[in-house]
């Protein structure tokens, strides 16, 4: 799996890498098998991310409250980045699951 662009995945800016969306199935397949074997906090903000950039919030944010609900600190570059989450109607409520306050 490629590190780089993948990352900016987790960063919601995989457009600016020119990321084809065949591209972005094949690391969600990844993500989601690494996932399985482990439940690592990363891969749950990695697959809802990726998710979103394919155009599916329903599965972005089912993956979401996984991530909320593990705990993830990866969570963080949701809320301070460019992440499409963020445009959508949801990313309220995710704010408060999380215990988000400004």
């Amino acid at each position: 799996m490629r590190s780089k662009p993948f990352a900016a995945h987790s960063r919601g800016e995989g457009a600016a890498f020119g990321v084809r969306p065949g591209v972005l199935r094949k690391d969600l397949q990844s993500a989601r098998e690494k996932w399985n074997k482990d439940h690592w906090h990363r891969d749950a903000v990695d697959i809802a991310n990726t998710y979103a950039l394919l155009g599916d919030m329903d599965s972005a944010y089912k993956w979401i409250d996984k991530a909320v609900e593990v705990r993830s600190t990866m969570l963080f570059w949701v809320l301070t980045g460019n992440s499409p989450l963020r445009k959508d109607s949801r990313f309220e409520e995710m704010k408060q699951k999380m215990g988000y306050r400004q």
